[in-house]
């Protein structure tokens, strides 16, 4: 039987809005939202987060590589402006060189949950729960 593979995910507010940060080990992770000067844990029972003050940009740039994700909205890539869809190869590479490490992300979660198809969902643990939920949006947006 094959080993079920968790996906690590960091919950962190930003101003008034929930992110997830994943990509990476639990550790390296928290090592990297420790760094941010002024953070400050939040232990709640059932809300357990990080809450940065800095802004979304400076997030980013501290807590790279790792992908920070808006909780609740679609993935950038799929949730793009239809004015500023690409139009042709040459426009569209590009960006998918720049989201790279955003596609690998989607890529490992579409895996991992292809993996859980045939699970009974009453016997889920609550990061495969947040994973079918992920891809479940993923999936929504791709489809459009």
């Amino acid at each position: 039987m094959a080993k079920e593979r968790t996906v690590e995910e960091i919950h962190i507010q930003i101003g008034d809005v929930r992110y997830t940060l994943t990509g990476g080990s639990f550790a390296e992770m928290v090592e990297k939202v420790k760094a941010v000067p002024g953070r400050r844990f939040r232990a709640i029972p059932n809300d357990k987060h990080w809450v940065l003050p800095v802004t979304l940009e400076t997030a980013e740039v501290a807590l790279s590589p790792y992908l920070l994700t808006a909780v609740g909205k679609a993935l950038k890539v799929a949730i793009m402006d239809p004015t500023s869809m690409p139009t042709s190869p040459d426009e569209a590479l590009p960006l998918l060189q720049e989201n790279h490490a955003l596609l690998e992300k989607i890529i490992q979660d579409l895996r991992d949950a292809a993996f859980l198809l045939n699970r009974n969902p009453s016997h889920l643990g609550g990061e495969e729960k947040k994973l079918i939920m992920r891809s479940a949006r993923a999936l929504v947006g791709w489809k459009g």
